[in-house]
């Protein structure tokens, strides 16, 4: 049990002498200002719950903070065990993050004194600001809903359950991920009134809302929530500064950025856009995991004159690659794939596998001299599909998935090319071929569909709620921005020259996505392969896949400078002096055919996205360098 005061003092008046009084003239008006100063003293009894853990080091720890219903009004803290996180905590249930759990002395929450509590544990317990988190029942899911309207840049989700609120706050709560609970026999909170509450949040424009209603639910409708762990689950994937809906940004000048200098990134787009080089893009940075940019510029659709949005859908191209390179290492750190394994292990097909040579302009075949590995596809180092010989041998059909192809089907078709050169003797960008046989190889050992695998093993921990393959994106098309290339002082616009079969899911270039969703994909690198308490590698494995694996074979390669390198599906800043670039050694990163980009600065604590939607080539890499530079010069500290 904890007694918590907490002295509040206002400026609310400065009373009025009374000789003033003798002189105001009768009979008339006279405008006038009262000004006091008070103090106000708030208090309540809660109940702490700190984590296993909690005392080892300086992690900082979400927090959850529980509101009881009308039932548990008075002094007895007891009583506050009834129901939600503190039941579960009294029947032995270990949670991975603080509860707090404060009682009412009377039937109502006021958002003042909540707002106090929380400013006290804050400030004096290790809680991760961005991960805080509010719900309650009945009388308390009232008060979930005034609470994060007194404070909508305080919380980072919030679950009401059974609880009214006011339509009226729908535009201050907009912004916010909200999970609504309710009993569909409810006899005191109809159904209705929790229908109403979710029209109104969607009216002024909220889009990760949602409204579970248990049919046969009465008043309580509690009990099956809080025991749902995906709940719980849910919550701990948002995060304040990831939300990325116009939410509160953290002031840069706290993780060592200065503010005047990161505008530079607005100037730089812009001019780019005044230029007619893109049509418009969406740039979100972020130090030592805070968020310190996140704009969107210019327009989505030209024609249609619709602005680009913080939302936009983007083709993500070959920035699906990385995602391919974590899932193959999540099944390597399983022991179920060795980077060193022969392909030909899980798909025979590429079994005895031929090199084709040019001599005297023609072009041979040889055997291959060893077989094409995990790592060789991982590093571009295989010559399967790189447009060499043998690709150029290979009859069109075979190269490119069609019809109604999945990637089994593809990937057999490809093992009967010829390759372009031995395996591992040189590097050459295998567009479509290498990953998508990489896909193929993580289907076979998940035993899933990749997309499925993706699903359950990336996106949903990661709560990248917008990613998926293009052809999965249903109503959501309307979010999509278009091509356009620009040719002189106008801009083209293009048709998506990268189109793949309903049931084809491209690990090499298939995704759709947000600049907020690949944020966390990134920042989940940048963590060494973990986000919110979701783990998806090891330190190790982010650092191994983040290594140059191909000494020098890669700088010079797709128009990059010398000093650079190669990783497993990202590229790498070995020597920023010969690269020519801001970025830090050790940076890692990739591009795609649309111009989307991202890369991760481990020294600098670092992680950057910026999409667009132009045919990758020198403009538009000349683009990136020019955003990179821009970020990069915003660190002072």
């Amino acid at each position: 049990m904890n007694r918590w005061v907490l002295a509040w003092v206002a400026l609310v008046g400065l009373s009025v002498p009374a000789a003033a009084q003798d002189k105001e003239p009768a009979g008339k008006q006279v405008p006038k200002h009262f000004e006091k100063e008070v103090k106000v003293k708030v208090g309540l009894d809660y109940l702490l719950y700190l984590p296993k853990g909690y005392e080892k080091g300086d992690k900082e720890w979400p927090l959850v903070l529980f509101l009881h219903g009308a039932g548990e009004i008075g002094t007895d803290l007891e009583k506050v065990k009834a129901n939600g996180p503190p039941k579960l905590i009294a029947a032995g249930k270990d949670l991975p993050f603080l509860v707090v759990s404060p009682q009412s002395p009377r039937f109502w929450w006021e958002p003042q004194t909540l707002n106090a509590l929380l400013d006290e544990i804050t400030a004096n317990y290790k809680v991760d600001k961005d991960r805080v988190y509010v719900t309650g029942l009945s009388m308390g899911g009232m008060g979930t809903w005034s609470l994060a309207a007194s404070r909508p840049d305080r919380f980072a989700a919030l679950v009401p359950i059974c609880g009214a609120g006011n339509p009226a706050d729908a535009r201050k709560l907009k912004d916010l991920p909200i999970r609504i609970f309710q009993g569909g026999k409810d006899p005191f909170v109809r159904p209705e009134t929790a229908e109403a509450m979710l029209k109104a949040l969607k009216d002024a424009g909220a889009k990760d809302v949602e409204l579970k209603v248990y049919p046969e639910a009465g008043h309580d409708s509690w009990t099956q929530t809080y025991d749902d762990p995906k709940v719980f689950e849910w919550l701990l994937r948002q995060k304040r500064v990831a939300r990325g809906k116009g939410g509160e940004k953290d002031k840069p000048e706290g993780v060592g950025v200065s503010s005047e200098r990161l505008r530079r990134i607005d100037d730089v787009v812009r001019r780019h856009i005044d230029e007619h080089r893109i049509a418009g893009a969406v740039t979100l940075v972020a130090r030592r995991g805070r968020v310190v940019h996140f704009e969107a510029y210019g327009l989505r659709d030209v024609e249609g004159k619709r602005p680009m949005a913080k939302d936009t859908l983007f083709r993500m191209a070959s920035s699906t690659k990385p995602v391919t390179g974590v899932a193959v290492m999540m099944l390597v750190e399983e022991g179920k794939v060795r980077l060193s394994d022969p392909v030909s292990k899980f798909i025979p097909e590429f079994k005895e596998l031929q090199v084709a040579v040019e001599r005297d302009g023609k072009v041979e075949l040889v055997p291959a001299e060893r077989p094409i590995t995990i790592r060789d596809l991982l590093t571009h180092t295989s010559g399967l599909g790189s447009g060499g010989p043998g690709t150029r041998k290979a009859p069109p059909e075979a190269l490119r998935p069609g019809g109604e192809d999945t990637l089994a089907d593809y990937v057999q078709r490809l093992a009967k090319v010829p390759l372009d050169f031995q395996p591992g003797s040189r590097w050459s960008y295998s567009g479509l071929a290498g990953i998508d046989t990489l896909s193929r190889v993580v289907e076979v050992v998940s035993g899933r569909p990749y997309d499925e695998f993706l699903r359950e093993r990336v996106f949903e921990p990661l709560g990248m709620k917008d990613t998926s393959f293009l052809h999965q994106t249903d109503d959501r098309n309307t979010r999509l921005a278009s091509i356009y290339r620009g040719i002189g002082d106008k801009l083209e616009k293009l048709p998506p020259f990268l189109r793949f079969p309903k049931g084809y899911f491209s690990g090499a270039g298939g995704l759709i996505s947000t600049a907020e969703d690949y944020f966390r994909f990134a920042q989940m690198l940048a963590n060494g392969g973990e986000l919110d308490g979701k783990r998806l590698l090891s330190p190790r494995a982010v650092e191994l896949l983040s290594s140059n694996q191909v000494g020098e074979m890669f700088g010079g390669q797709l128009g990059r400078p010398t000093g650079m390198g190669f990783g497993l599906t990202v590229e790498v800043v070995v020597d920023p002096v010969r690269a020519g670039t801001f970025r830090s050694e050790g940076s890692y990163g990739w591009d795609g055919a649309f111009g989307t980009h991202f890369w991760v600065d481990p020294k600098a604590h670092l992680v950057a996205v910026f999409l667009v939607q132009s045919p990758a080539g020198p403009v538009v890499r000349g683009t990136h360098g020019d955003f990179e530079t821009a970020v990069m010069q915003a660190i002072v500290e």
